[in-house]
C-alpha cells in the first residue's frame, strides 16, 4: 500500500487520513502505513502473529505495542488509466453544480457530495447561484439557482445546505478561516458532533528507525482536555503554518457528518502545533509542547497500539521479509519467541 507524505491533507484528504512515516532506505520503504480504518474493518484484515514491542522515543513516555503482519493488498487501478468525465445528463445535480455563492457574501462554497437530513434544515439564508462546468458543451459554464439554508448546530461560516429539487446537500466554505481555536470549535459544533477514527503515533527507536503505531480503539482520548482546551489560541497561516504541515507526530481522523466532514486528518507536531484542515488549507494553531505531550501520554496510556508490517507483494515469504526488516531484530514471528533480550529491551538496543 503506497502512501503520499501529504496525502492531500492541505486540501481535504478525501479518504486518506494517512499519517506517513518518514525515513530512507530499505527499512522505511518496506514499512507500509495503515490507512485510517474503522476498527472492525482493520480486525478483519489482520493475519499472522502478534508480538510485543517496547520503545523509547527521544526520552518521551515509553510504551509497548504489538506488531502484526498484513497480507499485501491487491493491485489498485492502473496509474496510467485516465478517468473519463461523465456527461452532463449522467451526473447527479450536486455533481453538476459544484460551487455556490450567496448574494452579498464573498465566500465560495464547494459541494461535499453529502446529503443532509431534513431534520437538520435550519433557517433560510436566501437564494444562491450555483455554478457547474460541462466540458462537452460550448459555452461550458452552466448556472442555476437554489434555496440555501443554515445547518442546525453548524455555523454558516463553515457550511450551508442547498435544496436541490427537494433534497438537501452540504456545501462547505472554501475560504473559511477562524480567528481562534475556539471559533473553529464553535463553528463546527465539535464538542457535540465530532466523532473519531483511529489515531497514529510516530516513534523513533534508539537506532533511528521510525515506527508508526495505530490505536484503533481511540475515541477522542485527551483531545478536548489537551488539544482543544484553550480556545484563545490564534489561528496562524502562511509560511509559518506551511512549515509544520508535514511534521506529523501524533494524528487521528475525524468526522463531523452534518458539516460534510468525513475522514479528515488532524495531527500535532512535536514542536507543539495543531494542524487542522477544518480551519481551511494551510492553517494551524500553536498549542504548546506540553499540551501535545500530555495528549500523547494519555493516548498511549488508555488505548492499545498495533504496528502493521506490510510485506512486498512479490515476497515469497512475508514472515521472512519481516524477520529481516530490522524492526524486531531479536524476535522470531513464527515461534513467537524472543531470544537473548528481555521484552522491555526488544527493538530499543
Amino acid at each position: 500500500m503506497k502512501t503520499d507524505l501529504l496525502h492531500d491533507a492541505i486540501t481535504e484528504l478525501p479518504e486518506d487520513l494517512v499519517l506517513s512515516a518518514s525515513g530512507e532506505g530499505k527499512e522505511a520503504r518496506r514499512t507500509r502505513l495503515l490507512k485510517v480504518l474503522v476498527p472492525a474493518a482493520a480486525a478483519a484484515l489482520v493475519l499472522g502473529v502478534a508480538l510485543p514491542v517496547a520503545i523509547s522515543n527521544r526520552n518521551k513516555t515509553e510504551f509497548t505495542w504489538e506488531t502484526r503482519m498484513k497480507e499485501p493488498e491487491a493491485p489498485g487501478p492502473d496509474e496510467n488509466e485516465v478517468a473519463v468525465e461523465k456527461r452532463w445528463d449522467e451526473k447527479a445535480e450536486w455533481e453538476r453544480y459544484r460551487s455556490l455563492s450567496l448574494p452579498d457574501r464573498e465566500e465560495t462554497y464547494d459541494t461535499t457530495g453529502t446529503a443532509l437530513s431534513e431534520a437538520y434544515r435550519g433557517a433560510k439564508l436566501g437564494t444562491a447561484v450555483l455554478t457547474g462546468q460541462d466540458i462537452y458543451s460550448v459555452p461550458d459554464i452552466r448556472t442555476r439557482e437554489a434555496e440555501v439554508y443554515r445547518i442546525e448546530g453548524i455555523s454558516e461560516q463553515v457550511a450551508v445546505a442547498a435544496d436541490l429539487d427537494g433534497e438537501l446537500f452540504i456545501y462547505r466554505n472554501v475560504d473559511y478561516r477562524p480567528e481562534t481555536l475556539g471559533d473553529m470549535i464553535r463553528d463546527y459544533g465539535m464538542e457535540q458532533y465530532m466523532t473519531f477514527l483511529p489515531a497514529e503515533v510516530q516513534s523513533v527507536d534508539k537506532k533511528g528507525r521510525v515506527h508508526t503505531v495505530t490505536f484503533e480503539d481511540f475515541s477522542g482520548n485527551g483531545v478536548f482536555e489537551n488539544l482543544l482546551s484553550d480556545g484563545s489560541v490564534p489561528c496562524i497561516f502562511g509560511d509559518e503554518a506551511l512549515d509544520v504541515m508535514t511534521k506529523r507526530y501524533v494524528g487521528f481522523g475525524v468526522n463531523i457528518e452534518r458539516a460534510g466532514v468525513r475522514n479528515l486528518g488532524v495531527w500535532v507536531t512535536e514542536e507543539g502545533y495543531l494542524v487542522a484542515p477544518l480551519a481551511g488549507p494551510g492553517k494551524a494553531f500553536f498549542i504548546g509542547k506540553e499540551a501535545v505531550e500530555a495528549f500523547r501520554a494519555q493516548l498511549i496510556r488508555e488505548c492499545r497500539g498495533v504496528e502493521y508490517i506490510y510485506p512486498e507483494p512479490d515476497d515469497t515469504d512475508g514472515y521472512e521479509e519481516f524477520r529481516t526488516s530490522g524492526y524486531q531484530d531479536a524476535a522470531d514471528p513464527v515461534s513467537e519467541t524472543v531470544t537473548g533480550v528481555t521484552k522491555t529491551e526488544n527493538a530499543t538496543e
